[in-house]
């Protein structure tokens, strides 16, 4: 189920990397006689995280809904059997709307992490919220 998501987040990553790699910073190092795996490891990973970053966190929220799905199609018990009744029963509106309550409540707080996390790794997104 995560396959497709990690062939992403690698295609995303190897892009903004070899998009950091032909900044003028990277240029700057190798001219002070940096290693490159240094350089690589240590100032063009840690800018090309915040893309990757993104990724990971709309890949999670579509793992965690995608859960449902899967439930669905190899019939395992969970919470998509609450769904599904109530699709195929009378309609249900509470239950509509409690899925998509419960569903929010997974999404956000993975989405909360990512904000955080973004914050500690680049210091421009605590200088935007601070400017505020």
């Amino acid at each position: 189920m995560s396959l497709l998501h990690w062939a992403t987040l690698g295609r995303i990553t190897r892009a903004a990397m070899i998009e950091e790699m032909t900044k003028d910073y990277v240029m700057a190092a190798r001219g002070r006689g940096l290693r490159t795996h240094v350089i690589t490891w240590r100032h063009v990973l840690h800018n090309a995280m915040l893309p990757a970053l993104n990724s990971i966190g709309l890949s999670t929220a579509s793992l965690i809904m995608g859960v449902f799905v899967i439930e669905v199609v190899f019939s395992i018990p969970g919470v998509s059997e609450l769904i599904v009744a109530s699709a195929w029963g009378a309609p249900d509106p509470p239950m509509a709307m409690g899925f998509a309550l419960y569903s929010v409540g997974l999404v956000l707080p993975v989405m909360l992490i990512l904000d955080i996390v973004q914050a500690i790794i680049d210091p421009r997104v605590r200088d935007e919220v601070t400017d505020l």
